[in-house]
Order: C-alpha cells, then sequence, then structure tokens
C-alpha cells in the first residue's frame, strides 16, 4: 500500500497564510469604497455650490422651432405701414420744351424794356418841351431808407430801358412837381404825367405908382395854411420872375 505525502512545491497554502491574504485584499476594497464614496460627495457638494453661485442660464428656442407667424409677422406688418405712410416718390418728369420756354420766359422777365415818358400841364394842354426833370425809383429803399434812384433824365420826353417791375415816377417843372406809379411790362410802356400846374409873375410897388428898385424887392412863396403849417415853396424871387407851380393857393411874402 502506496502512502500519498503532500508536495510541497504543488501543495495548498497553510490556512494561517491564506487567511491573512483574504484580510488584506479585503482591506484593499475597502479603502477603495472608501475613497469613491469621498469622491461623490464632494462632486455632489460642488455641483450643489456651482448650482448655487451661478443659476441656469435658459438655452434660446431654435428659429427653426418658432411658429411662422412670429418670424414674419411683424415684419410684413412694418413693410406694409410704410407703404402706406410714406408712399415712394414718382420722379418728377421734366417736358424739355417746357424747360426751355420757362428759361426763355425768365430772360424776357429780366430784360430791359423801353419806357416813354411825357407831361402836360393840364389834361387837354400840350405836351411840356422843357424844362422837365424826371426822376424813376424803385419801390425798395436804399441803406438810408429812401426809395433807390433807377434812372434820372431832364429830356421833355424822357426815354428808359427798364426791367419789367413796378417803380414810382417822378417829374418837376420848374417848382411844380407831380408823383406817380409805374408798372414795366414786356413790349413798349408810355406813360404822361398832369402836373395840374400854372405860372406866377410877382412885382410890387409903393402907393399903386411909385415902383421899388429891383435891387431892394424880394419874394419868398410858402403853402397855403397857418404860419406853423406853411412849407417854403421858393425863396428870394426876384421881380418879374415866372414861377411855376401846382394849382392851389400859396402865401407870398416880399
Amino acid at each position: 500500500m502506496t502512502q500519498l505525502l503532500p508536495n510541497p512545491s504543488v501543495g495548498t497554502m497553510p490556512r494561517s497564510v491564506e487567511l491573512a491574504g483574504e484580510s488584506k485584499l479585503r482591506g484593499w476594497r475597502l479603502r477603495i469604497s472608501t475613497w469613491i464614496g469621498a469622491l461623490g460627495i464632494v462632486s455632489m457638494l460642488a455641483t450643489t455650490f456651482a448650482f448655487a453661485e451661478d443659476p441656469p442660464v435658459p438655452m434660446p428656442r431654435r428659429a427653426d422651432r418658432m411658429p411662422a407667424t412670429l418670424q414674419q409677422a411683424p415684419t410684413a406688418a412694418i413693410t406694409d405701414f410704410v407703404a402706406e405712410v410714406a408712399p415712394a416718390p414718382e420722379a418728377p418728369t421734366i417736358d424739355p420744351a417746357e424747360q426751355a420756354a420757362a428759361k426763355a420766359a425768365a430772360a424776357m422777365a429780366a430784360m430791359p424794356q423801353p419806357v416813354t415818358l411825357v407831361a402836360r400841364i393840364t389834361d387837354e394842354g400840350q405836351q411840356i418841351p422843357d424844362g422837365l426833370v424826371w426822376r424813376i425809383f424803385e419801390t425798395r429803399t436804399d441803406a438810408s431808407g429812401d426809395l433807390a434812384l433807377a434812372a434820372k433824365s431832364e429830356d421833355a420826353t424822357a426815354r428808359f430801358q427798364l426791367p419789367p417791375g413796378a417803380y414810382v415816377v417822378h417829374v418837376a417843372y420848374g417848382r411844380a412837381q407831380t408823383t406817380d406809379t409805374l408798372q414795366v411790362a414786356e413790349g413798349n410802356n408810355q406813360k404822361s404825367l398832369v402836373l395840374d400846374a400854372g405860372a406866377m409873375r410877382l412885382n410890387a410897388s409903393v402907393a399903386g405908382d411909385i415902383a421899388i428898385p429891383i435891387n431892394l424887392l424880394r419874394f419868398d412863396i410858402y403853402t397855403a395854411g397857418s404860419d406853423a403849417d406853411r412849407a417854403l415853396v421858393a425863396q428870394n424871387l426876384s421881380p418879374s420872375a415866372i414861377v411855376t407851380l401846382n394849382a392851389g393857393t400859396y402865401h407870398v411874402v416880399s
């Protein structure tokens, strides 16, 4: 009968050694579990702190999920409103012929036109042959506040070239004078002014027949009225001098 003895190289480990190995392995497993649990707690605390400090920001809704009415309606409404309130202006059509005619009319309006002026003593009287002084004034005033002088002539028949517009014409014949308005238009312009004037000759004598020496006699002519209202018309006139005056009443001082 053969007896089997344990082989030291093949046989099992002693029980005490096996128990010691299992105990050590369980210790490592416990340590690993403890570290995993600690890491989990730390991760949860970190997440909690992060949520407490920064509240979550909601994600914007994707454009492809937005309703079509919300994306297109406001733009369409604004476009329709602008079209109703401020329609696009149409480009003006300019006719070349009308434009040329307007330029020609403007040039003609600025072109001087002929003006002829004459004066008479009365409505039915003859034209005054000489001794006239004509002055044409614009309706605007100059820097001094007076009407601006546009033209002047001393001819009996005054001829001017004036641009179309409104003017004031003044004519003097001796001490007779008159003023009237003048409207210059395209073409020939003619106007006759009536002075409604007369002539006066002054002389004086003593006791009816005794003449006063000419070198001692002078005359002053004033308008009629009270002393405070009288205006000087002619001054220091010699005897027998003929004075042309507008028709009216005068005060003579010798």
